[in-house]
Formats: structure tokens, sequence, C-alpha cells
């Protein structure tokens, strides 16, 4: 294409979908979600499958940073010195996930280089591509791990302390496993003001659009996320000789709160919803005949 020729463009939807459902196959359960949580095989795995993607299709080399982040560059650019435009999404899911959320972000990204460089584009600005480490929850305790590299709100001391919650691994170790190199992570952040803008195409409105029969939104503002580790301290004492008035049940206070969570929320009148959940529970010392202590 010659340098400042305009062109009109059209991506190709099937090609998007059949990427979707090709990625989708890494990590698939039986059930038919998708489970590629941070440094799982699976996630390994969808890493290696856009990296052979990107080089065979897209004409771009990758590169992982730091932070494990995965990176590719547009070839065809007319003035390197500008600020680049970074667009993408992240490739890891949540446990039983969908096919969906984060890697439609990636894919429509991955579509619009490969659409560009098809038609030998030349663009103005850099374009970067990226597939960004551990945004979803994930066993390492952590999740925004990518983003949170990138813009430089944690530290290597700070990471440090995560681990698996199963194995042990630590977060250095997997983030090194992917390809990073957790000793030299402040190399991935990026000054303010470095780039020109950051485009994500992402689905987390839950059933929103549906509702309101829109096909696409603009995101104005994001939801903020507070979490609070809450230890009720109760008696333990046995199940079977201790009678329902002398028992100070831990779990019974935690189902109570719940229920007062829920019942608060709906109270709430406000212009937009307020939501909260108890997600994660560990009653001990879990076991049959004892009632919960804590």
């Amino acid at each position: 294409m010659v340098k400042g020729e305009l062109l009109e463009l059209k991506i190709n939807k099937s090609r998007i979908q059949n990427n979707i459902q090709e990625l989708g196959e890494i990590g698939l359960s039986e059930e038919g979600g998708v489970n590629r949580s941070l440094a799982s095989q699976a996630d390994a795995e969808s890493r290696n499958w856009l990296k052979a993607y990107w080089k065979k299709y897209c004409e771009i080399g990758t590169f992982t940073d730091a932070a494990a982040n995965l990176w590719g560059d547009y070839p065809y650019v007319d003035e390197k010195n500008l600020k680049p435009i970074i667009i993408g999404s992240h490739n890891d899911s949540v446990p039983e996930g969908g096919k969906y959320d984060g890697a439609l972000g990636v894919l429509l990204a991955t579509e619009i280089f490969q659409t560009l460089v098809e038609n030998h584009v030349y663009l103005k600005h850099p374009l970067k591509l990226i597939s960004l480490t551990g945004e979803e929850p994930n066993p390492y305790q952590i999740s925004t791990l990518g983003s949170k590299a990138i813009s430089g709100v944690v530290s290597k001391q700070y990471l440090a302390q995560f681990k698996h919650i199963e194995t042990g691994e630590s977060l250095g170790e997997a983030i090194n496993r992917l390809g990073g190199n957790f000793e030299k992570l402040e190399e991935a952040q990026w000054p303010k003001d470095s780039f020109s803008a950051f485009i994500e195409c992402h689905i987390e409105q839950g059933r929103r659009l549906f509702d309101s029969g829109d096909p696409v939104a603009v995101v104005k503002k994001i939801t903020g996320i507070y979490r609070e580790l809450v230890i009720i301290h109760g008696q333990a004492n046995h199940a079977g000789t201790t009678d329902v008035f002398h028992r100070k049940d831990a779990l019974l206070a935690l189902s109570w709160l719940n229920i007062k969570l829920r019942e608060y929320l709906k109270k709430i009148n406000i212009s937009e919803p307020v939501v909260g959940t108890i997600g994660f529970a560990e009653v001990i010392p879990n076991a049959a005949n004892i009632i919960p202590g804590s």
C-alpha cells in the first residue's frame, strides 16, 4: 500500500471465530469451561499458540518482558519515534472460564494486526500487540499481575511473598517459567506518558448488554474492588455432646453474615449497583464431628 493512501479495510469475522474456537480448545474441560490459570500448562500452551500464530500470520517477532507479558510489534511504521499504541488483553482464565473473556481482546487485536499486515498498511504510530500475564485471579493469589507490572504499582519485593496455594511454587519461579525475568521485574514498567493509548476490547459486563439490547459499549469507568480477610472466632467442640444452647459455631456466624450482607446490598439505593461476595471460606478444624471453631 502506498503511504498516505486511504483504504477501507474489513476484518475477517469467520477467521476471528475460528481462532476463538481453536484457542478455546486449550484448557477446555469436559464441562465446557476453560481452565488456563496463571503458569498452568494450558497457560503456557496458549502462549505458544499465540506466538506461533503471530509469527506465521502477522509477520511479527514476539518478545516476552520481565513480567512474562507477551508482546508483538507491527512491522510497517512511518515514524517509529512517536509514542506507540498498545492493543490486546490477556490469555489466562479463571477456573471453568469462558472462551471470550480476555482471549477475545487478544484475538481481536491479532485480527487487526493480521488485516493491516495483509494489506501492507503503513501506520504513523508504532503499534504493539500484548497478551498480559495473570490478569485473572489465580492460585498464586494475585490478579492483574501483568498490568500491575507495566504500571509499576507493585515491586519485586512485594511480589516475592506470593506462592501457589497448592504446590508452593513462588510467583517469581512461575514468571521465569513463562519466559519472564523476575529479578529484572522493574524493566517491565512503562514510564508515565510513554505510550499514546492502551485499547482493550473486553467482555466483563455480565448480561448488561443483553438486557439493554446494545451490541457493544464504551467503558467510562470500571468496578473498584475492595477485599478483606475476616476471621470469625467461635469455639471448637464435640458435635455429638455439645447441645445447641452452648455452641459457638463460627460457620453459623459466617452464614448469618453472608445473609446480612445480601440484605444490606439490596437496601442500598444508588445509581450504580454495589455488589458483595463471600467467595472464599476456610473452616477450622474442618472435621465432620467437630463444631467449627473459626
